[in-house]
């Protein structure tokens, strides 16, 4: 793996992360070394991308959750720790990079309010 695009002890949020682009990025990604929580309101299409993450020796967790729900955020958010604290750094785990692919549509208000709940 290159230095250019070391992703290890990095901890990466994809919302929609089910759907084909965010699934390709999630793979990508995850070669780089980096912990990916994927986050999406279609359950089963999120926890494939996860387990095509796992079999290729990455770390994922998939989550469902609607962005826009804040129980549903902080519900993830505790799930993300847990992914964090299988690494090999101390806790309290920090996200290092966020990949928004969900609430086109609904303004910057909805990106505002899910980049409060994981950087703030």
């Amino acid at each position: 793996m290159s230095d250019l695009f070391d992703l290890r002890d990095k901890t990466i949020v994809i919302t929609g992360g089910g759907g084909v682009l965010c699934s390709a990025m999630a793979l990508a990604l995850a070669k780089a070394g980096a912990r990916i929580a994927i986050l999406d309101l279609a359950e089963v299409a999120a926890a494939q991308v996860a387990e095509e993450i796992k079999s290729d020796g990455g770390l994922a967790i998939a989550i469902k959750c609607d962005v826009l729900d804040k129980k549903s955020l902080e519900a993830a958010k505790a799930l993300i720790g847990l992914l964090a604290s299988k690494a090999t750094y101390k806790l309290p785990y920090i996200t290092t990079s966020l990949v928004n692919h969900t609430g086109f549509g609904l303004g910057m208000a909805a990106w505002v309010i899910l980049f409060r709940r994981f950087f703030v």
